[in-house]
């Protein structure tokens, strides 16, 4: 499913649960006009942050981060672009405010993949003065560069983990490593600690058919977890992976892929 797709489905009232993957490998923002363009959408301090980057590889992905998130909290709380409030909370996870609870609230969470940018959105109906926290993560069959790493990285795999990634091999070893990691980081961004917290207490535990586990159950911290997982094909394939508190109804969030030149257009409506 497209941006049309989304844009339709989003118009239709009560609760949403998406996720929105945005292709970044796009020529358009190489194009300085193109760029400037997209820059000026953001506010002030956000286009400091993006051009804060070292490399222009770097500043157009940040400059993609920013503008998925613009769009997708827009057309999520039907609020345009340029009337958004975000703040921050702890380690800097954002959030937005202002919103008309009685439409629901809408929560987000975003990530930064080798190829992809995504966000997760939730509009919540259930409750309008509680927030129902997300967490998203993107992770690359690249991230593992040379199976002879893997011991740089025990320290944050719980031992039935790092056990399960000794016993796979070659690209098998390298799947099994980005699931574990978009697994633990999408965790840490729902609770907003980031990677300074303990992360072999995040444990997914054995995964035999790691490939094809798109939904899985995990007790965290005394609360029931629930991840959904998909495998994005690339070059080097990239898995997303979301995370939420158990509720009633824990479906897969529907997926949207988006492009560049579908943002752009938005925007210039």
């Amino acid at each position: 499913m497209g941006m049309n797709e989304f844009l339709k489905d989003t118009l239709q009232p009560g609760a949403l649960d998406v996720c929105i993957v945005l292709d970044i490998d796009s020529k358009i923002l190489n194009d300085e006009f193109e760029f400037e363009m997209a820059m000026r959408v953001l506010p002030i301090k956000w286009r400091n942050k993006v051009m804060c980057k070292k490399t222009g590889s770097d500043r157009k992905k940040a400059l993609c981060n920013r503008l998925l998130q613009l769009v997708g909290c827009s057309v999520a709380c039907n609020i345009p672009v340029e009337s958004l409030n975000f703040d921050t909370i702890q380690n800097g996870k954002p959030l937005l405010i202002d919103q008309d609870k009685s439409n629901g609230i809408v929560t987000f969470s975003m990530t930064n993949g080798k190829h992809f940018v995504a966000i997760y959105l939730k509009r919540s109906t259930l409750d309008a003065h509680v927030t129902y926290d997300v967490g998203i993560d993107l992770a690359s069959v690249a991230d593992l560069e040379d199976p002879i790493n893997l011991e740089l990285y025990r320290d944050i795999f719980n031992p039935i983990e790092y056990e399960s990634l000794q016993s796979n091999v070659g690209m098998e070893l390298k799947r099994l490593f980005a699931y574990y990691w978009s697994f633990k980081e999408s965790y840490t961004k729902y609770t907003g600690t980031g990677i300074s917290c303990d992360l072999k207490a995040i444990n997914a535990g054995r995964l035999e058919n790691f490939e094809n586990a798109e939904r899985i159950e995990r007790l965290i911290d005394h609360l029931p977890m629930i991840f959904h997982s998909t495998w994005l094909n690339h070059t080097y394939p990239e898995i997303i992976t979301t995370c939420q508190p158990k509720a009633l109804h824990n479906e897969s969030p529907k997926l949207y892929r988006i492009s560049v030149s579908d943002i752009l257009s938005y925007l210039k409506q």
